[in-house]
């Protein structure tokens, strides 16, 4: 059980970690928790970069991919 709950802190603690270095990148503030980047400025974005936040190269490019297709 302590595991389980260890594993859960971490996953959540890195999660909240990566979403503020993305949200980062477009400018927000870490303390600011209202908005979020749209598609096209997401899109604008090089992939690497996106990576730097600490998404995987696949999440990425398929977020690239994806908003190019789909939302803009």
């Amino acid at each position: 059980m302590k595991r389980k709950m260890l594993i859960k802190q971490v996953s959540w603690m890195a999660a909240r970690a990566i979403n503020n270095r993305f949200r980062g990148l477009f400018g927000y503030k870490e303390d600011d928790e209202e908005g979020f980047p749209s598609p096209a400025d997401v899109y604008k974005k090089d992939v690497l970069v996106l990576k730097s936040a600490g998404l995987s190269m696949r999440k990425a490019e398929y977020g690239e991919s994806r908003i190019s297709s789909e939302w803009i």
